[in-house]
């Protein structure tokens, strides 16, 4: 699995593996993941660098559009200094849970409840904002 742009016209810089996302505008732009999930349970790790102000991870479902995305699904950070952020995408229970450095975060669990009216396939998302991120 890797990251890509959601449209031809994102300013986000994508390495040639797809495993390096890095905002060049201020604007908010979005990257998901390269492959979507209908059943099961899945993990997904994203390494956050120093300084990284305006980050939200979550996911999405096929056919969303930019604008749609709700964010109460989204897990907002901020950080000045690194981090390894663990998403773990139940959906058997349409649910997901954080972890920061190896550590569950229990006060940032999501109920993806909603997202599951229609069905998936669903993606791991990010979205950054500010140059450098």
């Amino acid at each position: 699995m890797y990251m890509m742009r959601w449209n031809s016209q994102s300013k986000l810089f994508i390495s040639p593996s797809g495993l390096t996302v890095i905002a060049t505008s201020n604007q908010e732009e979005a990257a998901i993941s390269s492959i979507g999930f209908s059943t099961g349970i899945h993990f997904c790790e994203f390494f956050a660098p120093i300084s990284c102000m305006n980050l939200q991870f979550g996911v999405i479902k096929k056919g969303w559009k930019p604008g749609s995305i709700d964010l109460s699904d989204f897990q907002s950070f901020r950080t000045t200094t690194p981090r390894l952020i663990g998403l773990k995408l139940d959906l058997t229970q349409m649910s997901m849970k954080v972890w920061l450095n190896g550590i569950y975060q229990d006060n940032k669990k999501k109920d993806l409840k909603k997202l599951a009216v229609g069905g998936g396939p669903y993606y791991f998302a990010v979205l950054i904002k500010d140059i450098g991120n």
